[in-house]
């Protein structure tokens, strides 16, 4: 018998229980930037949908709306450690292997640039919309990495995990 797979379904069933308990534990603890950014994403407020703290097979993820298949991940300052970086980079690689789109923001960005990610986010949102909108005349989506999208703001990009700290 083959399952249907419901786009809520993006847990590794093996894992799932001690993930699902560091993501509960995640939102308990969660971080200065995290909790900002979250005041406006909760809620459709931005327009979308958002989750928190969402387990995609062995990862959890900052936040993620589904229907786009987007991910939006803060970056604390232990991510500019050298090993933290590897392992960022293999990260943002599974999850783009497995469809998902990902951005990154720093901590400061969420502080002292909040509107600039706010609007950041909603591009992304409208550029998959209209590839998905244009996918059959050919459109192509905009592939701007979010290094590339940090570089522009003047703040220098850093890649992202989810750690229990959610930092």
């Amino acid at each position: 018998m083959i399952k249907t797979m419901y786009i809520y379904e993006t847990a590794d069933e093996i894992e799932y229980e001690l993930l699902k308990a560091n993501a509960i534990k995640n939102r308990q603890y969660a971080t200065q930037a995290e909790n900002l950014l979250w005041l406006y994403l909760k809620g459709k407020q931005s327009g979308y949908k958002f989750r928190r703290q969402h387990v995609i097979k062995q990862y959890i993820v900052d936040f993620i709306n589904l229907k786009y298949k987007l991910i939006v991940e803060i970056d604390g300052k232990y991510h500019f450690r050298d090993e933290q970086i590897i392992k960022d980079e293999e990260r943002t690689r599974d999850l783009e292997q497995w469809g998902y789109r990902v951005i990154r923001f720093t901590n400061e960005e969420i502080f002292n640039h909040r509107e600039e990610v706010i609007k950041k986010i909603k591009k992304t949102i409208m550029a998959i919309e209209s590839y998905n909108t244009d996918q059959i005349g050919g459109g192509q989506l905009n592939t701007q990495t979010s290094s590339q999208t940090n570089t522009q703001s003047g703040v220098q990009p850093q890649q992202t995990g989810a750690s229990p700290s959610g930092d």
